[in-house]
């Protein structure tokens, strides 16, 4: 990170160090450590930028607050949304697994068999369907895939 991040952590000290150089240099009245007077002809406007820039800094931190709390909350209701279709498709298939015929050996019947495989791609059809279903109400657009498909 900092292979990336030290040209532009060196520009943000380099600029308000030749800033106060050149003001230095153009009006020497200005002592060297001492807070300089907000009414003075070079500092009144960085007192003024200054202030516009902490307005920009709060409602850019409040926006970026609001979208990233809106956004996690969004992903954590997803991400249990998923975990709970999950479940469900896995308590599904181990249920017909366990009570599926079988031989007296314990090996599945072709019929046991053929349902098993059913089940399964009925059981991946219902997840394509049940996230095209979340998407499609998620959607504010006309032109969706989902709902050109429907349409036709």
């Amino acid at each position: 990170i900092l292979e990336q991040v030290w040209p532009a952590a060196t520009c943000s000290m380099f600029i308000p160090a030749l800033l106060i150089a050149a003001v230095r240099v153009l009006d020497p009245s200005i002592s060297v450590l001492s807070c300089p007077d907000e009414k003075h002809r070079f500092i009144a406007p960085l007192v003024a930028l200054g202030t516009g820039w902490n307005y920009i800094l709060t409602l850019a931190t409040f926006v970026t607050t609001f979208f990233v709390g809106h956004s996690h909350t969004f992903w954590r209701k997803s991400y249990h949304l998923s975990r709970v279709v999950q479940g469900r498709i896995n308590d599904i298939g181990l249920l017909c697994a366990a009570h599926v015929a079988r031989t007296d050996r314990g090996e599945l019947t072709s019929e046991g068999a053929e349902l098993l495989r059913s089940i399964g791609r009925e059981l991946r059809l219902m997840h394509v369907l049940f996230w095209a279903d979340v998407v499609y109400r998620r959607t504010s657009s006309t032109e969706a895939s989902l709902r050109v498909l429907l349409s036709a």
